[in-house]
């Protein structure tokens, strides 16, 4: 594929760079590769009957951090406020 007339953008600013239409591109490309291989997106969702502040605080929380990321990321931590 071959974006043409980028010229007639030229003045629009930095959003109309020709990279960004690459990036763009690309995009669409992957999405049609998983498209046409079967490959889904998959969204999960769960309730969680806590207060906003409990769920942060367990998220978080120095000491509870690393229990819940240590399935998928053995050793992380989160430092910040």
């Amino acid at each position: 594929m071959r974006h043409q007339g980028l010229e007639n953008f030229a003045d629009a600013g930095p959003g109309f760079e020709p990279e960004n239409y690459q990036i763009g591109w690309d995009g669409y490309m992957a999405l049609l590769k998983n498209f046409v291989y079967g490959i889904r997106k998959h969204t999960y969702s769960i309730e969680i009957q806590a207060s906003a502040a409990q769920v942060w605080k367990v998220l978080f929380d120095a000491h509870t951090y690393g229990e819940w990321t240590g399935a998928f990321c053995e050793g992380a931590y989160f430092t910040g406020n």
